[in-house]
């Protein structure tokens, strides 16, 4: 039986699931890695991802689409994150092509712009929700560097995709 050990030498025992449980779907997947973001955690870089919000309205040119995760890194970077499940035909190849949108949707937008569209998903009371939120998890965190970074990375278009 598969166990885990944590740093303390504690064990949990695994039980193992079926997957083909209706319990376990893209909504269930997007609540998970909003709740655990160290879940996010990429080689390429050991910033920790500040979960912002779920279903992030994006306004394409024909219809509205959702983004399912909007993080930012503490240095400002957006991280957009994509679920899908293994069992979902789409997992293969149409899951690129949906996150390359809305990669497409943010790139060349202000931090003023971003705010905007972000705000009304949050309940947070801040004239800068976003590092509100960002703050709340990250003290350490400067407005002014963070906002000016997020800027620059919406304005090259530059995000890591998950």
């Amino acid at each position: 039986m598969p166990l885990l050990i944590n740093r303390d030498g504690q064990a949990t025992t695994f039980v193992r699931k079926s997957l083909k449980s209706s319990s376990y779907d893209e909504k269930w997947l997007q609540e998970l890695l909003f709740a655990r973001p160290e879940l996010l955690a990429t080689e390429s870089n050991e910033r920790e991802v500040i979960p912002i919000c779920r279903e992030l309205p994006l306004k394409g040119s024909n219809s509205t689409v959702f983004l399912d995760l909007f993080c930012v890194r503490d240095d400002g970077k957006p991280v957009l994150v994509e679920c899908k499940l293994w069992r979902n035909p789409q997992a293969r190849r149409e899951v690129i092509g949906q996150i390359l949108e809305y990669a497409s949707l943010l790139q060349g937008l202000t931090f003023s712009d971003l705010e905007a569209i972000v705000r009304p998903k949050l309940s947070v009371d801040s004239r800068n929700p976003i590092f509100a939120v960002a703050q709340s998890l990250k003290p350490a965190l400067v407005e002014k560097e963070f906002v000016d970074a997020c800027h620059s990375y919406l304005v090259r278009g530059e995000f890591d995709l998950i």
